[in-house]
């Protein structure tokens, strides 16, 4: 079989029509077979017409059949990981109405002008209890204070700066979420 799949390929690449569309039925089919293992429903023939898309630009510079085969399954593999990549981040967009229920979405109109404002100062402030830098930190932000001077007022390293910020907008975050149900 190898050999006579060899010759086939030789002569594929030579530029004969009728052993590149026999070998190519081949390759497809066995391409199909193994995607049917692993993928079910629609996506099948779209994921195989996207490999079949890629061997072909690249069939010219592959020399043997082994090559070839292996070529297509690695692309293969790569073009079954996209579609579950695909997938998966679409089901990250659906929401039930049981997670609406559970996070409540208010307007700034709901709670007149400034409620935000003293939602986040009250937030600082109960972070402040348990983080006392994170509330110095956050405060100093708000006061527009550079990071040289939060640096030199706070007795943090500059390459530390970032790291400490992020850990406390987290917190913040965190505080939000779990008090108020807000989601920043």
């Amino acid at each position: 079989m190898s050999a006579e799949l060899f010759a086939m390929m030789k002569r594929a690449q030579e530029g004969d029509p009728e052993e590149k569309n026999k070998l190519f039925s081949f390759l497809r089919a066995r391409i199909g077979t193994l995607a049917k293992l692993y993928i079910w429903g629609d996506d099948i023939e779209e994921v195989v017409q996207e490999t079949m898309m890629v061997v072909t630009s690249q069939f010219p510079s592959l020399r043997t059949p082994e090559a070839l085969i292996a070529f297509a399954n690695k692309v293969l593999r790569n073009k079954m990981g996209n579609l579950y990549k695909r997938r998966d981040s679409r089901k990250a967009l659906l929401v039930s109405l049981e997670e609406l229920e559970e996070h409540p979405f208010y307007t700034v109109e709901e709670w007149g002008p400034g409620k935000l404002h003293e939602i986040v100062f009250e937030a600082i402030e109960l972070l402040g209890n348990s983080r006392p830098v994170c509330r110095d930190l956050l405060m100093g932000l708000l006061a527009g204070e550079t990071s040289e001077e939060l640096c030199q007022s706070l007795s943090i390293p500059p390459h530390r700066l970032d790291d400490r910020v992020y850990k406390c907008r987290s917190a913040l975050r965190r505080i939000l979420r779990e008090r108020w149900g807000l989601r920043v």
